[in-house]
This record gives structure tokens, sequence and C-alpha cells, in this order.
């Protein structure tokens, strides 16, 4: 009997095209042993800023398209840079996205950061 792929959701906390986080998260697609299935969307730059008026049907389509992802994945792994010390405005307002709808406290997640320096 085969075993059913686990599916990871890699989620990059920054915009830029040459992202050293997402560069960790391109090698983790590119490393995925046997069994494993990685999703990359590119949801961060879609994704409206939060609201909490606005957070009902019908959903932003890239908000709608998150939850979704994530509802789907066995684990997330989310790779972001910091800015002045804290996450990027980008990625916090994604977390805002997910925190009231995403409970998935069996799913394992993890969070490594790249630097190119400093």
């Amino acid at each position: 009997m085969k075993a059913e792929p686990v599916h990871i959701l890699l989620i990059s906390g920054s915009t830029r095209g040459a992202s050293t986080n997402t560069a960790v998260l391109r090698t983790a697609e590119a490393v995925a042993p046997d069994g494993v299935t990685t999703a990359r969307p590119e949801l961060l730059a879609a994704l409206p800023a939060f609201n909490p008026d606005d957070d009902h049907e019908p959903l932003h389509p890239a908000v709608a398209a998150l939850r979704r992802e994530i509802g789907e994945a066995a684990a997330v792994l989310f790779c972001t840079p910091e800015y002045a010390g804290a996450l990027p405005g980008s990625f916090k307002n994604l977390l805002d996205d997910l925190q009231r709808h995403v409970r998935r406290p069996q799913a394992p997640s993890d969070g490594p950061n790249a630097s190119s320096g400093g």
C-alpha cells in the first residue's frame, strides 16, 4: 500500500525577485524527498491590506487562495526576512489574514531566515 504524499506549503515573506528567503524555499522544493509534494504560491504581493471589516464572503481572490492552500497543507515552511528587527509588513498582513480562520494546531510549521549579510 502506497502512502499518500505529504504536502508542504512553502511561503516566502519577501516580495523581492532576488530574495534569499525565496531562494531557500526553491532549494527546499528541489531537495524534497520522494513522497513529499510542495507548493510555493506567490500570493504575498497580491494580498490586500488586512481590514477586519472586509473579512467575510466573498473574500478577495488572493485571500481565498491563501486560506485554501494553508488548509490543504500537512505542514507549512515560512521563510521571511527581518526588517528593522521585525517581520516585513506584507508578511504580517498575511498572518493577519490567517489568524482567525486557520485552525491547524496539529500542522507543523517552521520559519528559517536567510540573510545576505550584516
